[in-house]
């Protein structure tokens, strides 16, 4: 009996972790026709985000993965302050980005939030339970029936749009949204959420 309820949790709980760990997808991306011939030289990064400590973990985790590239990458926090939470005037910020020294800015924001739920695992499961009378006819009788419920998860989701600009023209030439789910403000978050862009980007095959 202890390890059918050993084996019924082990279960639960791969199930759990399965639907609520946290998963970053690219869902759209679109290119100018003249990103082939672009050379990204340098770069300012900008996180849109109300809280420092966020913009701060995006804006130098895209420096690390521009600088993998030999990019010149500067963070926009160093720049661009935080008004009340809130992002400066427009005009402001268009200053900032044509002062800035670099030809190119790459500006990332939350354009959507929502939640989901799911109903995941449930059914019926078999657990063996070993016993002396292994490989006979009556070997059905070391096995055990169990039922799982069903589990209701609630995911939070969290939709970003990043944008690559040529500053000296003001010229679209990559746009990516993401799909972040359940999404978690960590070093190591901000990083594979990097990489998901960066890949896209440099046009890495990820199959």
């Amino acid at each position: 009996m202890k390890k059918l309820v050993i084996a019924i949790f082990l279960i639960s709980l791969s199930l759990f972790l399965t639907s609520c760990g946290p998963k970053i997808k690219v869902v759209n991306s679109w290119s100018d026709d003249s990103l082939s011939n672009y050379s990204i030289e340098s770069v300012l990064v900008v996180g849109v985000a109300r809280s420092d400590l966020t913009r701060k973990m995006l804006d130098d985790s895209f420096v690390e993965a521009f600088s993998e590239k030999n990019v010149r990458a500067i963070p926009g926090y160093q720049f661009i302050r935080l008004e009340n939470h809130e992002f400066p005037d427009r005009k402001v910020v268009e200053k900032i980005i044509k002062n800035s020294g670099t030809k190119s800015v790459l500006i990332t924001r939350v354009i959507d939030k929502e939640t989901e739920t799911n109903v995941s695992g449930g059914g019926v499961y078999s657990v063996y339970n070993p016993s002396p009378y292994t490989y006979s006819m009556y070997d059905y009788y070391g096995y055990s029936i169990s039922y799982i419920p069903p589990t209701e998860v609630v995911d939070d989701i969290l939709y970003m749009e990043s944008n690559l600009y040529d500053i000296a023209n003001n010229k679209l030439l990559w746009s990516v949204q993401t799909k972040a789910v359940n999404p978690v403000k960590s070093k190591d978050e901000f990083k594979r959420f990097v990489k998901e862009l960066m890949d896209d980007l440099y046009g890495v095959d990820k199959k």
